[in-house]
This record gives structure tokens, C-alpha cells and sequence, in this order.
């Protein structure tokens, strides 16, 4: 078995081949996991450090053993340097992921109706329940957010639309709802200048920036999870590889080992 070590500008890289080279398994642990405001930043660097102790015991347990006394131990040794960093990595990225669908539900979560906007809002469905698909894209780009409470109280199934054009109704109304609860465009007051000296009422350009770096952080920590996700992966089929398991049996003995002695 054979361990290369590498790290590019979006990753820190671990290759095991075996030695005959029929056999490859690769861990990266993305360079954003570690970034000082990552939520999960000391778990993935506590895994990026185990990952490489492991595979530096690994080479010595494998020139010093036989084939057949060297698996329990390189098994025990997983248990010993990975299993524990593996699950806080797990976890954070577990928690993140909840704290991300918390965050996602509260932006698409529609005020209650009083009986003059459950009126509204039925005529908003009536109409766009009468419009083409191509039509109800157009529809869900242009509206505000008072006509999207519509679409968006009623449900994909309800709204007969394909998942991407729903997708979209859903990215537009998460922005406009944001700005809308946060009360973000007091915030924005347009100021008089020399362009404009008289200048007053809302700065909607600034607004809608401001709601759009909203979503672009929401967008960020889906990344985040997402390289989570990757690097739990890839240490799962690495282990596999150098302890003879299958990923299924790999990824248990990371996350839910047994007492083993090393």
C-alpha cells in the first residue's frame, strides 16, 4: 500500500494505492472546511491530522506485519486515530446542516392569512393555475411577494410546475421574504446626493443586493455541508481500502466502532 500526500489550492489530498496499482482510494479535505469563520473548521482540521497519523501507522504496521496479522491491525489503528475526529467532523457537519434547513424553512415560511389576503392570494392562484408553464416562469419572476405567498402557501403539487421553475419561485420568494421579515429596507433609505439632491423613499437596488448576500452565505453553507459530506466519504472508502472492508462495514467502524485492541 502506498500513501501520496498532496495539497492544491481547494484541497488537501490523500491517495492510497495499493501495490499493485489495481486499487485507488482518494481522501480530500476541502480547503473552505478550514477557513477561520467555517463552522466546522477544528473538527476538519482535527480529521485532516488523524487522517495523515493514520496512513503514516498504516505504512509501518504494513512493512513490518504479514498480510494476515497486519488487518485487525490496521482496523484497531482506525479506531484509535479516526473514529473519534471522524464523528465531531460528522456531527458538525450534521448540525450545520440542521441550523442551514431551520434557516431555509424560516425564509420560505409564509405569514398567515387574514380573511382580505386569503382572498387575494386564492384570485393569485386562480390566475396562475390558468397560465401555460412557460407562462408560470414568467409569472414567478415578476411577482411580488404578497403574489408568491399564493404560490408558495399552495405547494409545488398545487402549483403544477416542474422542479426547476419551482426551484426558482422558491429562490425568489426566500429574497423577497427575507427582506420583507427583516425589515431590511429601513435600513436602506435613499440618500440625497448631487445626482439626486431630493432623493428620498427606499434604495431598492441596494436592497436587493443586500438580500441577494443573504442567499449567497445560505448557498455557502450548503458548500460547506456539501464538503463535509466529501471528505467523510472519501476517508470511509480510504479505510475500506486499506483494512479490507467494504465501504458499509468502513464507514461503521468510523462512526460506530467496537472495542478492538490495537
Amino acid at each position: 500500500m502506498q500513501f501520496l500526500y498532496s495539497t492544491t489550492a481547494r484541497a488537501a489530498i490523500i491517495t492510497a494505492t495499493t501495490d499493485r496499482g489495481d486499487r485507488r482510494a482518494v481522501m480530500a479535505m476541502p480547503t473552505e472546511l478550514e477557513a477561520q469563520d467555517s463552522p466546522v473548521r477544528e473538527p476538519a482540521i482535527r480529521v485532516r491530522n488523524a487522517a495523515t497519523a493514520y496512513c503514516k501507522g498504516a505504512s509501518g504496521i504494513i512493512d513490518t506485519f504479514t498480510p494476515a496479522a497486519r488487518i485487525e491491525k490496521l482496523r484497531a489503528l482506525v479506531v484509535l486515530d479516526l473514529s473519534d475526529p471522524a464523528q465531531q467532523l460528522q456531527a458538525a457537519g450534521q448540525a450545520e446542516q440542521q441550523a442551514i434547513d431551520a434557516a431555509w424553512a424560516r425564509m420560505l415560511t409564509v405569514p398567515p392569512a387574514n380573511p382580505t389576503t386569503a382572498a387575494l392570494r386564492q384570485q393569485d392562484r386562480d390566475t396562475f393555475a390558468s397560465l401555460s408553464v412557460g407562462d408560470k416562469a414568467a409569472w414567478i419572476m415578476n411577482a411580488d411577494v404578497d403574489r408568491l405567498d399564493a404560490i408558495i402557501e399552495a405547494g409545488q403539487e398545487r402549483a403544477s410546475v416542474p422542479a426547476e421553475i419551482w426551484g426558482q419561485a422558491e429562490e425568489r420568494y426566500a429574497k423577497l421574504n427575507f427582506v420583507r421579515s427583516t425589515g431590511l429596507s429601513a435600513d436602506y433609505a435613499r440618500k440625497p446626493s448631487a445626482h439626486d439632491p431630493l432623493a428620498t423613499g427606499v434604495d431598492e437596488d441596494a436592497v436587493e443586493r443586500a438580500a441577494d448576500e443573504a442567499l449567497r452565505r445560505h448557498r455557502a453553507r450548503n458548500e460547506i455541508v456539501d464538503g463535509v459530506k466529501q471528505a467523510l466519504q472519501g476517508l470511509t472508502t480510504m479505510v475500506a481500502l486499506v483494512c479490507d472492508l467494504n465501504v458499509n462495514a468502513a464507514f461503521d467502524l468510523l462512526t460506530a466502532p467496537q472495542k478492538v485492541e490495537a
